[in-house]
Formats: structure tokens, C-alpha cells, sequence
């Protein structure tokens, strides 16, 4: 039974239930079946629930998210896009929402403004409910209602996320509208109906992909340079301007570079219903990939990005991000330390199944993200390499790194066997990289790179806090590090990037 329900009570066969505004049932309305699943995700109610279970345990604990607005997820096949979905809705669990405004985008019929799926969704794990009193009062703000047998039954674009939904809020009720291109005046319509049903307890999930580059997509500008990096920096600049919550910015963009972002509308709405309900409308990315680093195809591939937008204060409190488990946690630090002594005492640099079979390299620690190891010696650092972008297994990282920071920084010799006993150990598991403006930066939150001609300089997280330096301090100490003057951050061609980090510590 629903915690939202006060009351249930059938009439005429319909069954209809109550509870405090939030108003769903199946048997009021009509049923959204499923036409996607064996596709993008499996039919199968069992291995469709494991496939989840497992994507959003990977993708760790978040930093707890106390007051989601709104999450930017993609839609492509499971195989392809789930793991970087279930990094955003798992800031969902447990977070007390109970309406899910569900925007997605319209592949198979054009459309201009929006339209409401008058419908619940099934799945092979159940009904996902409608909101019923919510979608009166949009239709009595003059959105267009469809029903389920409608042309847009065979839309992936939101049915994909209805799976995850049912795994990280199961008590929610759905609110699902497909959207298409709007002008100024559409767009300002939308978003104020669809302000009139945002409240505390209600998240707007957005359903978009990014880039689609290649002769499959008929979207294939002159990169000049890898096109990898081209796209990443096509990725950037419209993440730039949804993560600032700048719509003309967003729009500006995608006129000018014709990126193919295929929720843009969506997008676009999202942007403006924060202008009009005067929400909290700064975000950041979470995560960041492409098919093209899963399948090694640079001639055709498509984006994801999973962004989240927090409550006003919420995401204040300094809270780590969190890619592994305490188990987790556990065995990189038991491993590095292994290498660290293997390395220094035996001079053994390779390290293959044979000598990892000791440890649980689980699939939390398989996940491609940046990894930095730090030495310290007596507390002072006496070491410090890492690899700022994902193109390796966590635990791999771990391996190369420890080497590195015990060999090959030049700032320091050798470690000596004599040394081990006085040396602790931190690991540092970054987030995607995502631009940043330097009023944004939040000590204790933001580890920073910055790139300004042929220079570059990147301080951790965890630096501005042992050295206790504010902001301004931290963009100086940062430009310096890059070997610039002080100042060098303000410069309007400098490229100033920003993560977060779990730091897994010997001494914690």
C-alpha cells in the first residue's frame, strides 16, 4: 500500500485513491504497456530487476542528495547508457519524493509544445501509477492530453525510465509528458502549468542523449583533432550551459554548433520552469560517457550525461561523492598498500591475476573514473600522481598510480623500503570533469583544473581544506600550480574544470 494513501474505495469498477493532493490509479485510467522491453532493456521481470539491482549498486551511495529537483538522464539501450542513468537516480533513493514530472522527447512523431500521456505505465516489474490530480490540472491549464493508444506508444524515450523509477521510488506517482520543439511563448505556457504542480515532494526526471556524431545520425562537423575529444568538447559546451541553468545560453549553442541533442526540448523546459518557479537552478554533472568508449567506434557514437539539480542548501553541506563501498574502500586501500611494498621491496611492477586473486575486484571497482594516489609521509605529502580522466578500471588506476607516486613524481625521490613503515596512503576517486565558473567553486566540495595555453595545474578537493584557504586563496594557489601568475584564473581564455572526489584514507 502506498504511504500516500488515506483512504480506497471502488465505484462503478473504477478504483480510485486519495491522499493529500497526490492522487493515482490503474483502474481510472488507461495502461501504457510496454512495447520497448527485450529491446532496451530486458522482458524478463527477474533479470530485468537483477540488471538494476546491480547498475545502481555500482554506481555507489551518492552524496545523499537531501532535495532533488531535477535529474538529466539518457534513454539509450540499458547495455549502453544504464550504468550512467543509475549514477543520477540513485540521488533519488530514499529522498521522500512522491510525484515524478517525467519529460521526454519525441523520436517517431514531430511535435510542437507538449503532450500528456494520459495513462499508467506498465513494466515487466508492474504499474508505475498516474498521477491523476496532477494531470487534471494541467489539462485544465490547456496541455493536450493523449492517450495511451495514441502515436506516442511507441515512444523509448520515456518508457526506459520508468524501470529505474520502480527501483528508487516505488511510492511515486507519474506525471508523463512527451515534448517537442516550442517557441518563447509555448515554452513560458508550459512551464507555468507545469509549476502549478511542483512542490516539495516532486522531481522532474529529463530524458535526453547528447552528441550524436556520425554518417548514421547525418551529424559529422570537422572535429580538427581526435574525434573523441571533439565530441567531449561539443558534450562540454552544452553541459556548461544546462549546468548554469542558462537557457539562452543552451539555445544559443545549439544553434550555433547544430549539436544533435535529442532532449533539447525537454532541456529547454526544464531550464524555464526553474525561471518560473524561482527553484535552485545550479546543477552538476555526475557523470559522463559515449558508446564510443564502450564499442571502440568513433565513426558513429552517441553521448550520455546523467546531471543532477539539488534543493536550495542542499547540496551545501560538503558532502562527499561516493563511487565505492566500505568493502570497496577496503580493498583498494589493502591493495595499494600490497603494491606499494611489492614495488618498493621487490621492485615488482606488474601485477596480474595471479597476484590480484587475493583481492575482490568486484565490478564497483571496474568503473572507469580518475584515480589519484597520495603519500604522505609524517603528514607531509611525500607523493602525490594520478590520471585526471576515467580510461581505466578503478582498481588499475589504483596499481599504475601507487607505482607512480612512489617512483616517478619529480618533486621527490625514490621511496625507500625504510620509509614504508611512516607513509599513509589516500586514494582519491574523481568525477567526470565539467566546466565551472570560478563563483561556483565551493571549498571542500570542488577539486579544480585549470588550463590556460600550453599550462595546466589540478589541486584535489581535499587541499583548500588542510590548508584552510578560501576561495579566492584556492583559484591563486591553483593558477600558480598551473605555473601562472596569481591571477591567471580571471584570464577570459583560461579553461577552469571542476570534480569531486572520494578520498579513501588509511588513517580514517
Amino acid at each position: 500500500m502506498r504511504k500516500a494513501i488515506f483512504a480506497l474505495f471502488m465505484a462503478g469498477g473504477v478504483m480510485f485513491l486519495f491522499g493529500d493532493g497526490y492522487h493515482g490509479g490503474a483502474g481510472a485510467v488507461a495502461v501504457r504497456k510496454p512495447v520497448h522491453a527485450g529491446a532496451f532493456y530486458p522482458a524478463d521481470r527477474e533479470e530485468l530487476s537483477g540488471m538494476l539491482d546491480k547498475m545502481l549498486s555500482i554506481s555507489g551511495q551518492g552524496r545523499r542528495c537531501r532535495g532533488p529537483r531535477a535529474i538529466i538522464v539518457p534513454h539509450a539501450g540499458y547495455a549502453y547508457s544504464g550504468g550512467t542513468a543509475a549514477v543520477a537516480y540513485k540521488e533519488l533513493a530514499g529522498s521522500g519524493v512522491r510525484r515524478v514530472i517525467l519529460l521526454a522527447p519525441s523520436h517517431y512523431v514531430h511535435l510542437h509544445g507538449a503532450v500528456l500521456i494520459n495513462a499508467s505505465y506498465k513494466t515487466p516489474l508492474g504499474l508505475y501509477p498516474l498521477d491523476t490530480a496532477a494531470a487534471g490540472k494541467l489539462k485544465g491549464a490547456g496541455i493536450r492530453i493523449e492517450a495511451a493508444s495514441s502515436p506516442f506508444s511507441r515512444e523509448h524515450s520515456d518508457e526506459v525510465q520508468i524501470p529505474f523509477l520502480q527501483k528508487v521510488l516505488p511510492d511515486a506517482l507519474l506525471v508523463p509528458l512527451v515534448v517537442g520543439d516550442a517557441d518563447e511563448g509555448a515554452l513560458a505556457g508550459l512551464a507555468r502549468a507545469i509549476s502549478g504542480i511542483m512542490d516539495q515532494n516532486t522531481v522532474v526526471v529529463v530524458s535526453s542523449d547528447f552528441t550524436h556524431y556520425g554518417p548514421r545520425f547525418g551529424y559529422a562537423p570537422a572535429m580538427g583533432g581526435a574525434v573523441r575529444d571533439g565530441i567531449r568538447a561539443l558534450d562540454d559546451g552544452a553541459i556548461h550551459n544546462i549546468i548554469r541553468g542558462d537557457q539562452a545560453g543552451f539555445d544559443r549553442f545549439i544553434d550555433d554548433t547544430g549539436a544533435t541533442v535529442c532532449g533539447a526540448g525537454p532541456i529547454r523546459l526544464l531550464l524555464a520552469i526553474f525561471e518560473k518557479t524561482g527553484f535552485r537552478n545550479e546543477g552538476r554533472l555526475l557523470k559522463y560517457s559515449t558508446s564510443g568508449e564502450q564499442t571502440g567506434d568513433w565513426q558513429n557514437s552517441v553521448s550520455y550525461a546523467a546531471i543532477l539539480f539539488e534543493s536550495e542548501g542542499a547540496g551545501d553541506d560538503q558532502a562527499e561523492t561516493v563511487y565505492v563501498d566500505a568493502a570497496g574502500k577496503k580493498t583498494l586501500l589493502a591493495l595499494a598498500r600490497h603494491v606499494l611494498e611489492r614495488f618498493v621491496k621487490d621492485k615488482v611492477s606488474r601485477f596480474g591475476d595471479k597476484e590480484l586473486a587475493a583481492f575482490d575486484v568486484g565490478d564497483q571497482l571496474r568503473q572507469k573514473l580518475g584515480v589519484f594516489v597520495t603519500l604522505k609521509k609524517h603528514g607531509e605529502l611525500r607523493g602525490c600522481i594520478g590520471h585526471v580522466l576515467g580510461e581505466r578500471p578503478v582498481f588499475q588506476g589504483v596499481i599504475e598510480n601507487t607505482i607512480n607516486a612512489a617512483a616517478h613524481d619529480p618533486r621527490f625521490d625514490r621511496v625507500t623500503p625504510a620509509e614504508l613503515d611512516d607513509i599513509d596512503m589516500e586514494i582519491s576517486i574523481m568525477s567526470p570533469l565539467a566546466k565551472i565558473s570560478a563563483d561556483q567553486v565551493k571549498v571542500g566540495r570542488d577539486g579544480l583544473v585549470l588550463r590556460l595555453g600550453g599550462n595546466s595545474g589540478l589541486l584535489l578537493p581535499q587541499v583548500p581544506v588542510e590548508w584552510k584557504w578560501d576561495r579566492k586563496t584556492y583559484l591563486e594557489h591553483l593558477s600558480m600550480k598551473a605555473g601562472l601568475p596569481r591571477d591567471a584564473y580571471k584570464n577570459p581564455r583560461a579553461e577552469l574544470l571542476g570534480f569531486t572526489a572520494q578520498v579513501l584514507g588509511e588513517r580514517e
